[in-house]
């Protein structure tokens, strides 16, 4: 069992199922370290899947080495048959997919662009229809989109 006062925890979450509400998954993780030149890691624990162990997940920066942490709880609760909740949100939306920069930046850019591009189509679409039942709500949206059109039809 790990002691959640425990200085070396940055934080610590709690995740549910719906399946076996009963079991209850918290999820621990401390704070980015430095243990070696350019070297950064976080410590981190999932009690009630991988009791005993702590783990460290590493980058070459603080930011790095706690989203690698956010990559790793997220694997290993994926890993498991049951979907996990905090407060009624799925666990995915709390750890989101992280876009891989392993494999370069070329790649990495490729990925983020068709992810953006799929996220600007839908912030159209939902502006397109949440517009026309609340036109207050969006007027100044539909001011600045109606404005990028007249600059359009400039050029």
């Amino acid at each position: 069992m790990v002691d959640s006062q425990d200085a070396e925890w940055m934080f610590d979450i709690e995740f549910k199922t719906n399946e076996n509400p009963e079991k209850i998954v918290r999820v621990y993780v401390g704070e980015p370290k430095l243990y070696q030149e350019g070297h950064w890691r976080c410590r981190n624990f999932i009690e009630g899947i991988l009791d005993e162990k702590t783990a460290y997940a590493s980058g070459g920066n603080p930011f790095q080495a706690l989203i690698m942490t956010m990559v790793r709880v997220r694997k290993v609760l994926e890993a498991q048959t049951e979907e996990y909740f905090h407060s009624d949100v799925e666990m995915r939306t709390i750890l989101p997919l992280y876009t891989p920069i392993s494999y370069g930046l070329e790649f990495q850019d490729e990925i983020e662009a068709m992810i953006q591009k799929r996220v600007d189509e839908e912030e159209q679409r939902l502006t397109d229809k949440f517009s026309k039942k609340y036109p207050e709500h969006y007027k100044d949206v539909l001011d600045k989109n109606d404005g990028k059109k007249k600059d359009k039809d400039k050029k």
